[in-house]
C-alpha cells in the first residue's frame, strides 16, 4: 500500500562540507597560539587538567568542564579563571570563575578544582578556551584549549503532505495522501513507522519507512477510501511507535483535514446565534442580529462576490402569524465556509405580540450551488419585550432610622429592574443640602444593584430627610417614572450617656475613715444629653444604702449624687455606683475603715497606773528589741517606703523607681492649694487605679504598688502637675554577691595595708554599736512623744518634749525638724567626746576602725551599715569610673580622696548643695552624716560637740 521513494540532496551535502571548513579554519589559528600548559603566578595547568564529562557529548545535551589548578606557592592565592566557548577572543570570554587556591605545603602543589556546566552543546561545538588571571601580577596565563566532540542525532520531520485529488472527493472515492519526510538531523535514523489516522472514519494505516541519512527525505503514498460526506480531520506521524532516538520528537505529526462531498451542495455550518445590544434575545426595538456560518462543498467554482439568496421567516408563537423577509449573502470567502450576519428590527415584525418568537434562515432552493435541499436551514429564537420598570428603594443600616451625631452613617439604595431588557441611567442622591453622584449604572433585566452612599450626620440633631432619583437614559428604558424616586426621614440624635467625674469624688469626713461614723459620699455624675437616670449606691453584699433619680436638662448636663454610709467594720469597706438603666460604667469604690479612738485610747481615770506598769514593759520590750538587733545584726527594712513631696509647682520627685511591693507617700507642702494624687490609667475593675481625694496642708497618701510596669499621675486641680511611678520586679538577693569592684578583695585591701578578717570583723562591730545607740536614740524619742501627746507625763530626771514629723518613718534626722532638749537625752549616755576634747579623734561609730576609714577615704562620714566604696586609684579615675572598686556599689558621688596622713585633723571643705528649706538652713553632722542646723553646737543624734 505504501509506495516509498527516496532521494538524496548531493548539493547540499557540497555546501554543508565547505561550510565546515571555513568554520574549522578559525580554529587552526587559534591553535597556534594556544599552549598545552600554562603558569601564572605559581598557579599551572594544562590540557591534561581539563575533563570534559561525558567525553562524548550527544547534542542537545549538557557537559560538566572541570578544571585542575596547581598552586605552588606556600600562601593562598586568587585567581580568575577565564572560560571561551570554541575559539579564544579577548574580551569574548564566556565565563568568568573566581578562585580561592588553598597554599602548597612547600612540597606538594596544592591542587583546587572548579567545575563550570556548559547546556544544550551543539553538533557544532569543538571545544572549551580556558586562561587564569593572575590580580597580583595583572597578566594572563596563556590559553589552554580542551577540545570535544559532539555525537549528531537524526531528526525527522514531515516535510510535506499532498492530497490527490485535492478537490471534489465524495464519499466511497479512493484518494492518496503522499507524504514527504525528511531527516533534518546530523546522524543517519534507523528504519521506523509512519501512520496515518482519519479521526473517527476508521480509517488507520502504518507503514515503515527505511534508514534516512542526514539532510535526506524520502515520500511515501497512502491509498484509502473517502468516508462520508463531512470534514475529517487527519493526523498523519513519522517515527510513530517511537523507535529511534532523535532530537526532537516533538516535531513527528502533521494535521490537516479531509473534505468528502457527495455533490456540490450549500448547508448551514454551526447555529444560529441571535443576539441584541444588551448580548441576548431580548429587546423592545431591536435590532435583532443572526449569525451563522454557509458552508459549500465545491466552493471553488463559486465567484467571489456571488449573492447567495435567503430567506429571513419569522413565526410568531402566540398567534402564528409569519412574516419572510428577502435577504442575501455575499460570497467573498477563499476558503470553503462563509460567515454572514443578518438583521431585522421591530418596524419588520409590526403586528407581533410581546414574546419569545421562533426565527430561521434558508437557502434559497434554486441556487446553482446548491444541489441537496434537505439541509438548507437553520432557526434559533428572539424575544420582544415591554419595556422594562426600574424602581430605587432605599435600606438604612440604622434598623429605626435613629443615628447619632458626629458620625457617618450608610444608606444602601436598591435599584431593581423588573423588565426582560436591560436599562441604564444614573442616580442621584441628596442629604442635608449637598448632593451625591450621579452614579453611571447598567441595570440587568430582572435584577437589582445596591448602592452604598456613606454621609456624615453632622454636629446637629433632629429629623433629616435623605432621596434618591433614578433618571433613564431614554424613555423606553423605563415603563414607570412614579417608583423612580424614593425617601426616608432619619432621626439625629445626641446619644444618651452618663460618666463620673472621679475628680469631684468627696468623702466627708475625710481621711482617716472611721468605723461607726457617718460618712457621706459625693460625687458629680455628667451626661451626653438630657434625660433621667436611677443611681444606686450598695455595700460590697449588695445591700442597697441609697439611690437617686438624676435628672439631666439640655441647660445642666451634670447632677450630684450623695451617698450617706457608716462603716461598721474595719478593714476595707466597698461602695458600688450602679446605673439602673445601664447608660452608663458602673463605679466601685474601696476605702480602708480604721478602728475608732474609744477603741485605741484607755479610760483616763485608769491610763496613770496603766502607763506606769506599761513603761518598765515597754523598756524591756526595746531593751529586747535592740538585743535582737545586735544578734541578728539586721536593722529593720523600711527602706520600702518612699516619700514624694507636693510643692506649689508640682511633684517632687516626679519620677520614681521602686521595686514591686513598695510603697509611696504623698505629703503635701503647698499652704495654700489643695491638691490630688490621681492614676491616669483604671484598674481591671474601671476605677482609677489610685486616687488619693483631696490633700490639704500636710494631708498624707500611701499607697503600695503591686504589679510591674509605668503608672503615671496627676493633679485634678492642677493639670501641669504630673508624676511617673516606674515599678520593676524583684532581682535574687545575694548578700555575698560583690556587684561591681574587685573580685580580688583580700589581695587588693591588703595592698591598702588592711587585713580583711580584721577589717570586716572592726567594721560590723562598730556598725553593730552605731545601730544599737541610733535605735536607742530612737526609742527614747518615741517613748517622750507618747508621754507627751497622750498622758502628759512628767518624768523625774528630764523633761522631755518630742515631735515627730508625721513623714518620718525612719530617722527624725532625715525629715522634719529637731527638738531643743536633746543634750538632755543624751546625757543620759554617760560619757560623751567632743571635738574639742584634746586626745580625742570623733568617728562616725566612736570606733577606730571608722576613722582609719575616714582619714583614707577624705568623707565627712557615713550611716551606720552604709555602703561604701574603697577603691585604689586616682579621684579623677574614681569619678570617670576606671578605678577599681571593692565592695558593694554606691550611686555616683563626688567624693575627694585625697589625705594628709599626719595627726592633724582633717579639714575639708564641704561642698553644699543649695536646697530650698522651708523654715531653716541645715548643715550636715561630720560623725553621722544626719541633717543639723547651721548654728548647733551639738549632734542631736550620735552626740557629737562642734566648736
Amino acid at each position: 500500500m505504501g509506495n516509498i521513494s527516496s532521494k538524496g540532496i548531493m548539493g547540499r551535502k557540497k555546501f554543508s562540507s565547505i561550510i565546515t571548513i571555513l568554520m574549522i579554519f578559525p580554529l587552526f589559528l587559534t591553535v597556534i597560539s594556544t599552549s598545552h600548559a600554562a603558569t601564572i603566578g605559581g598557579v599551572s595547568f594544562s590540557n591534561e587538567s581539563i575533563i570534559i564529562s561525558p567525553e562524548d557529548p550527544v547534542s542537545g545535551s549538557p557537559i560538566s568542564i572541570k578544571l585542575t589548578l596547581n598552586n605552588s606557592n606556600t600562601e593562598v592565592s586568587e585567581v580568575d579563571v577565564y572560560y571561551y566557548k570554541n575559539s579564544y577572543e579577548a574580551g569574548n570570554e564566556w565565563k568568568i570563575e573566581h578562585v580561592i587556591l588553598e597554599a602548597s605545603d612547600g612540597i606538594t602543589d596544592s591542587q583546587t578544582n572548579v567545575t563550570v556546566i556548559w547546556q544544550n552543546v551543539n553538533i557544532d561545538d569543538s571545544g572549551i578556551f580556558v586562561r587564569v588571571y593572575d590580580a597580583d601580577s595583572d597578566s594572563f596565563s596563556a590559553s589552554v584549549f580542551k577540545s570535544f566532540s559532539v555525537q549528531g542525532l537524526p531528526d525527522l520531520v514531515i516535510e510535506n503532505v499532498e492530497i490527490s485529488p485535492n478537490s471534489d472527493i465524495h464519499e466511497n472515492d479512493l484518494f492518496y495522501t503522499n507524504v514527504t519526510i525528511l531527516n533534518q538531523g546530523t546522524e543517519t535514523s534507523e528504519a521506523n513507522s509512519v501512520s496515518l489516522n482519519i479521526e473517527g472514519s476508521g480509517i488507520s494505516e502504518t507503514t515503515v519507512i527505511q534508514s534516512l541519512d542526514a539532510g535526506v527525505s524520502t515520500t511515501i503514498s497512502f491509498e484509502s477510501t473517502a468516508p462520508q460526506t463531512g470534514n475529517w480531520a487527519i493526523q498523519i506521524s513519522v517515527d510513530s511507535n517511537y523507535e529511534i532516538n532523535e532530537l526532537d520528537d516533538q516535531n513527528n505529526d502533521w494535521n490537516g483535514n479531509l473534505i468528502v462531498t457527495d455533490v456540490p451542495d450549500m448547508y448551514f455550518v454551526g447555529d444560529l446565534v441571535v443576539t441584541t445590544s444588551d448580548g441576548g434575545i431580548a429587546s423592545v426595538n431591536g435590532p435583532w442580529t443572526l449569525s451563522g456560518s454557509i458552508f459549500a462543498t465545491e466552493f471553488e467554482n463559486i465567484i467571489q462576490g456571488t449573492n447567495i439568496d435567503v430567506q429571513i421567516r419569522l413565526l410568531d408563537s402566540i398567534n402564528d402569524a409569519e412574516i419572510t423577509l428577502n435577504k442575501n449573502i455575499e460570497w467573498n470567502t477563499d476558503s470553503n465556509q462563509q460567515i454572514f450576519t443578518l438583521e431585522f428590527n421591530k418596524n419588520d415584525i409590526g403586528g407581533f405580540s410581546a414574546g419569545t418568537h421562533d426565527v430561521s434562515v434558508i437557502i434559497d432552493s434554486n441556487s446553482q450551488h446548491n444541489g441537496d435541499n434537505s439541509n438548507d436551514i437553520v432557526s434559533s429564537s428572539f424575544q420582544l419585550a415591554n419595556s422594562p420598570n426600574v424602581n430605587v428603594n432605599i435600606i438604612s443600616d440604622s434598623s429605626n432610622n435613629v443615628v447619632n451625631i458626629e458620625t457617618n452613617i450608610s444608606f444602601y439604595v436598591n435599584i431593581q429592574n423588573t423588565g426582560d431588557v436591560s436599562s441604564s441611567g444614573t442616580l442621584s442622591a441628596n442629604w442635608r443640602g449637598a448632593s451625591y453622584g450621579p452614579y453611571e449604572l447598567i441595570i440587568n433585566p430582572n435584577s437589582v444593584e445596591t448602592i452604598e452612599i456613606e454621609v456624615e450626620t453632622g454636629s446637629t440633631k433632629g429629623n433629616q430627610d435623605f432621596s434618591v432619583m433614578w433618571q433613564p437614559d431614554t424613555n423606553w428604558m423605563d415603563s414607570d417614572n412614579l417608583d423612580n424616586t424614593d425617601q426616608v426621614t432619619v432621626e439625629i440624635e445626641i446619644p444618651f450617656l452618663l460618666n463620673f467625674d472621679l475628680y469631684s469624688v468627696n468623702i466627708t469626713p475625710n481621711q482617716p475613715y472611721i468605723m461607726g461614723v457617718e460618712h457621706n459620699l459625693m460625687i458629680n455624675v455628667n451626661s451626653t444629653d438630657s434625660g433621667s437616670q436611677t443611681l444606686e449606691c450598695r455595700d460590697k453584699d449588695d445591700e442597697l444604702i441609697n439611690s437617686k433619680v438624676l435628672t439631666f436638662s439640655e441647660q445642666n448636663k451634670q447632677d450630684l449624687f450623695e451617698c450617706a454610709f457608716t462603716p461598721n467594720n474595719t478593714g476595707l469597706y466597698q461602695l458600688k455606683l450602679i446605673f439602673v438603666e445601664e447608660d452608663g460604667q458602673d463605679y466601685t469604690m474601696t476605702l480602708e475603715i480604721d478602728p475608732p479612738d474609744s477603741l485605741l485610747n484607755i479610760d483616763s481615770e485608769d491610763s496613770t497606773n496603766f502607763l506606769k506598769l506599761l513603761i518598765p514593759f515597754t523598756i524591756l520590750l526595746i531593751v529586747a528589741l535592740i538585743a535582737g538587733i545586735v544578734l541578728t545584726r539586721q536593722r529593720i527594712d523600711l527602706s520600702n517606703v518612699i516619700y514624694v513631696d507636693i510643692e506649689n509647682d508640682g511633684y517632687d520627685p516626679e519620677e520614681l523607681n521602686i521595686s514591686i511591693g513598695d510603697k509611696v507617700m504623698w505629703t503635701n507642702y503647698d499652704e495654700d492649694d489643695k491638691h490630688t494624687v490621681s492614676a491616669k490609667s483604671l484598674n481591671e475593675e474601671g476605677q482609677l487605679l489610685f486616687h488619693s481625694g483631696d490633700l490639704d496642708d500636710h494631708d498624707e497618701f500611701l499607697h503600695e504598688f503591686d504589679k510591674i510596669g509605668s503608672f503615671e499621675y496627676g493633679c485634678k486641680y492642677n493639670s501641669k502637675f504630673y508624676g511617673v511611678v516606674n515599678v520593676f520586679g524583684l532581682e535574687d538577693e545575694d548578700t555575698d554577691e560583690i556587684i561591681k569592684g574587685s573580685t580580688q578583695f583580700a589581695s587588693d585591701i591588703a595592698e591598702m595595708g588592711f587585713n580583711e578578717d580584721e577589717l570586716e570583723s572592726d567594721w560590723d562591730e562598730r556598725i553593730t554599736e552605731a545601730e544599737a545607740e541610733v535605735e536607742q536614740v530612737r526609742s527614747k524619742q518615741e517613748s517622750e512623744e507618747i508621754e507627751e501627746e497622750e498622758i502628759n507625763l512628767e518624768v523625774e530626771d528630764t523633761d522631755v518634749k518630742m515631735k515627730i514629723d508625721d513623714e518620718d518613718s525612719e530617722l527624725i534626722s532625715q525629715r522634719g525638724k529637731y527638738n531643743q532638749n536633746m543634750d538632755e537625752i543624751l546625757a543620759e549616755k554617760g560619757e560623751l567626746k567632743a571635738l574639742k576634747d584634746e586626745d580625742v579623734e570623733l568617728t562616725a561609730s566612736d570606733a577606730n576602725m571608722r576613722a582609719e576609714l575616714y582619714a583614707l577615704t577624705g568623707e565627712e562620714g557615713v550611716m551606720p551599715g552604709e555602703e561604701v566604696k574603697i577603691g585604689l586609684g586616682s579621684n579623677k579615675e574614681h569619678l570617670e569610673g576606671a578605678a577599681d572598686f571593692v565592695g558593694n556599689q554606691l550611686p555616683k558621688v563626688d567624693t575627694d580622696f585625697t589625705f594628709d596622713d599626719s595627726e592633724d585633723v582633717i579639714n575639708k571643705e564641704v561642698i553644699k548643695e543649695e536646697v530650698e528649706e522651708e523654715k531653716s538652713e541645715t548643715a550636715e553632722c561630720g560623725g553621722c552624716g544626719a541633717d543639723i542646723p547651721v548654728d548647733a553646737k551639738e549632734c542631736q543624734i550620735c552626740g557629737a560637740k562642734f566648736e
